[in-house]
């Protein structure tokens, strides 16, 4: 990443001064992708201030947090999450103390304070921002006529696999959060994350089975 500034600072300098044409669809290119980063970065500290809302938590608790929840449609690495907490305290969004977890060591818990919640519902209330769809099994397809019906069987197989293993996983998913979260006031808004889910890897299920019957249409055609 800092190879990448670095070098876009380079390359900017020497346009202004005249030394080096930036072609447009460049220039697109690195705007484009600057602004997905900086998208990014940002959406990082309210999708911590969002689970700190829940109860306080240490950063690794954050993460499994993370893994144990959001994972199916938001990630974040200990990369983002530390350096993220850190200015979010700087700004005064959250608070951090030491307590003592269950061994006696030491852990920093970090707390969302009155300007975090205040910051968090301004981008709640927020248009989405939109995403840039990158799907290298579509783009794979979309090529198809290059690859023989053995590759074509082995991508729908492995896509259909991993959403059959997804729909078991919802399903565990949705025992827990009705007999252990029904009380919670999150109760119904984690549940219809968890539905967009379900709906997305049945209808991915539904698609690989009309795929296929549409390949084999053809094949019977020729």
């Amino acid at each position: 990443m800092q190879f990448l500034y670095s070098s876009l600072y380079s390359h900017t300098i020497l346009a202004f001064l005249g030394f080096l044409e930036v072609p447009y669809s460049s220039r697109q290119i690195v705007s484009e992708r600057y602004k997905d980063f900086m998208i990014r970065e940002n959406s990082t500290q309210y999708a911590l201030l969002g689970l700190l809302t829940v109860q306080p938590m240490s950063g690794y608790e954050i993460k499994k947090n993370i893994e144990n929840s959001i994972s199916f449609f938001w990630s974040e690495s200990f990369g983002q999450i530390y350096p993220a907490l850190k200015k979010m305290e700087r700004n005064n969004l959250i608070k951090s103390k030491n307590m003592p977890d269950q061994k006696g060591k030491l852990k920093t818990v970090y707390q969302i304070t009155n300007n975090g919640r205040k910051k968090l519902a301004e981008w709640l209330h927020k248009p989405v921002q939109p995403s840039r769809k990158r799907n290298e099994l579509l783009l794979k397809l979309f090529f198809g006529n290059q690859m023989s019906s053995e590759t074509l069987e082995s991508h729908f197989n492995k896509e259909k696999e991993k959403h059959q293993s997804l729909m078991q996983m919802y399903q565990i998913t949705e025992k827990k959060l009705d007999t252990e979260c029904s009380l919670l006031p999150d109760y119904e808004f984690w549940k219809i994350t968890l539905f967009y889910g379900q709906f997305q890897s049945q209808a991915i299920l539904e698609w690989v089975e009309k795929s296929r019957d549409l390949l084999s249409k053809k094949k019977k055609s020729i």
